[in-house]
C-alpha cells in the first residue's frame, strides 16, 4: 500500500513540476515585438552617470540616455523595481557603458539591451502603460 501510495505521489508531483507557467500578457507582447521587429541586442552601450528609465513591466524597462533610447531586458522578473525596501544598488563593470550579462540595475541581472527608436518606444509604452520619471543616480 505504501509503495502504491508513493509512486502515484511521484506522478502528481512530476505532471505538477511539467506545467507551464503562464507567462505575463505583457511580457510576451514585448518578447513578440522584439521578435516581429528583429531588433538586434547591442554588445554594450554608452551611458552616462545619471540615466532615466521607465519601468515598463516586471521584465522591461525603457532607458533614456543622452545618446539614443533603449529597451533593456532582464534575466529574470525584476519585482525589485517596485519595491525600495529591498531595492540593492545598481553594479556596473564600467561607469562609461552598460554591458548585459554584467551589469545589473536594483540589483537585477540584464540580459539583453536593443535600441530602439521614437515609434518603438511609443509602442512599447503603449503595451506596457510605462510610469514616467524614474530618475536614477549613480
Amino acid at each position: 500500500m505504501n509503495r502504491v501510495f508513493a509512486t502515484l505521489l511521484i506522478f502528481v508531483v512530476a505532471g505538477c513540476a511539467g506545467t507551464p507557467r503562464e507567462e505575463d500578457p505583457g511580457v510576451v507582447a514585448i518578447q513578440d515585438f522584439i521578435a516581429v521587429g528583429e531588433l538586434e541586442p547591442a554588445k554594450r552601450i554608452r551611458t552616462e552617470m545619471r540615466n532615466n528609465y521607465d519601468v515598463v513591466n516586471k521584465r522591461y524597462l525603457i532607458l533614456e540616455s543622452p545618446h539614443n533610447t533603449y529597451l533593456v531586458e532582464f534575466q529574470r522578473n525584476c519585482t525589485k523595481l517596485y519595491n525600495n525596501h529591498d531595492a540593492e544598488a545598481d553594479k556596473r563593470w564600467n561607469g562609461r557603458y552598460l554591458w548585459p550579462k554584467a551589469d545589473r540595475i536594483r540589483g537585477c541581472l540584464i540580459s539583453r539591451i536593443f535600441e530602439i527608436s521614437e515609434g518603438e518606444e511609443a509602442e512599447i509604452r503603449a503595451m506596457g502603460d510605462a510610469p514616467r520619471g524614474i530618475t536614477v543616480l549613480r
